[in-house]
């Protein structure tokens, strides 16, 4: 399992045109008007996954639409963060941020060679 992740920009307005997605048939979420670049993140079980987009122009089939713009969306930087890779906290890192520590102590580091394992 995991997370996928993507980014999306759209101008979408119902009753106009829909953007609908979905994880192996079932739908998980929907994009509505979105003027900046924001980051989506969709949780994944383990396994094959099959993720769709769904982009729907006048999906309600009206005779008559407002005069707006048809719409348009952008997806990018599509990826999948694996569960092991997305808890990873340690000093390679640089911080210790990705998970809820209790830090306390003024006292440095030290390093002590004489029984290491």
């Amino acid at each position: 399992g995991g997370t996928l992740l993507f980014q999306v920009i759209a101008n979408i307005q119902l009753p106009i045109n829909q953007f609908l997605y979905f994880v192996n048939g079932k739908y998980t979420g929907e994009i509505t008007q979105q003027r900046e670049w924001a980051t989506i993140e969709v949780s994944l079980d383990p396994g094959p996954q099959e993720i769709t987009f769904q982009f729907t122009y006048n999906p309600f089939k009206l005779q008559v639409l407002p005069p707006l713009p048809a719409g348009a969306v952008y997806i990018d930087d599509v990826y999948i963060v694996p569960i092991a890779d997305k808890f990873f906290d340690g000093f390679e890192s640089g911080d210790f941020s990705a998970l809820d520590w209790t830090i306390a102590g003024e006292q440095g580091w030290v390093v002590d060679g004489t029984d290491p394992f």
